[in-house]
């Protein structure tokens, strides 16, 4: 006879709010989707993990939901500290000077954070003060974890990306278009590893995401 396996009823699996769209847009504001989510989640005592992504400070509106529920993270992601450079690609996105800021106030009041940087821009690899001048501020936040993705330059994105720069910044193409082989992205591995030395950091799967090397679903 198999082995009978007690799992809590409580306990359904990992949720996270949400992969493919960020679930504090500004229309949160107006419908508050996501908090009415996680109170049926705390109301019932959910107690398997949730995951936050966003880039959005509306995440602290519901510090109150958040501080019931048992297994939470709220990451924000990051893409470098100049908010001029965050709004090159996140057009709408608020300022990353205020994500940091969110993660600050998450922190005072004991909700667990990570700082997801993605995507890598191509000027990382020209400057470990960058880099470190981030971390820096994702640590005097309070946040201890990490996580990098190298930036997806598929053929569809690159042709999106490229058409928007030869309008903007064409001076920037050369530059992502170096950005897209194995010698950028072991350069780039190797300075973020040496900027992690040291520091009470701990970094997501224990290596840089590179979008192609996950694996597929079947």
């Amino acid at each position: 006879m198999g082995r009978l396996i007690h799992t809590s009823t409580k306990d359904f699996g990992f949720i996270f709010f949400s992969s493919v769209t960020d679930p504090y847009t500004s229309l949160e504001a107006k419908y508050n989707l996501t908090r009415q989510c996680l109170d049926i989640l705390a109301e019932f005592g959910y107690e398997g993990g949730i995951g936050i992504q966003t880039k959005s400070p509306l995440v602290l509106k519901d510090i109150d939901i958040l501080k019931k529920l048992k297994n939470v993270q709220v990451g924000f992601t990051l893409t470098t500290l100049d908010d001029k450079v965050s709004r090159f690609l996140e057009v709408y996105a608020p300022p990353t000077t205020e994500r940091i800021k969110a993660l600050k106030e998450l922190n005072k009041n004991g909700i667990k954070t990570y700082a997801f940087i993605g995507p890598l821009l191509p000027h990382f690899v020209k400057s470990k003060r960058e880099i470190n001048e981030l971390l820096d501020a994702i640590q005097e936040a309070g946040t201890t974890e990490v996580w990098f993705e190298h930036i997806n330059l598929s053929s569809k994105i690159k042709e999106r990306l490229f058409e928007y720069l030869k309008v903007e910044a064409p001076e920037l193409i050369p530059d992502f278009e170096k950005a897209d082989n194995q010698e950028y992205r072991d350069q780039l591995n190797k300075t973020i590893f040496d900027c992690l030395e040291g520091r009470n950091l701990k970094l997501g799967l224990n290596k840089i995401i590179y979008h192609h090397d996950l694996k597929k679903k079947k």
